[in-house]
């Protein structure tokens, strides 16, 4: 099993198609199918915090 650290960039540019970065995280999120995202509580307080 494969763990990829999932941070506040990544996450936002993934949930945001007008994201400049949307097609990046998309591409990664195809090759890490099979991968466990880890994250910290601060990002979890940061992503909602971004889009406010």
């Amino acid at each position: 099993m494969k763990a990829a650290f999932a941070d506040t960039f990544y996450r936002a540019a993934l949930t945001n198609p007008s994201d400049s970065r949307y097609e990046d995280a998309l591409a990664v999120d195809k090759v890490l199918t099979d991968a466990t995202f880890v994250t910290t509580d601060e990002v979890l307080t940061e992503f909602p915090t971004f889009f406010a």
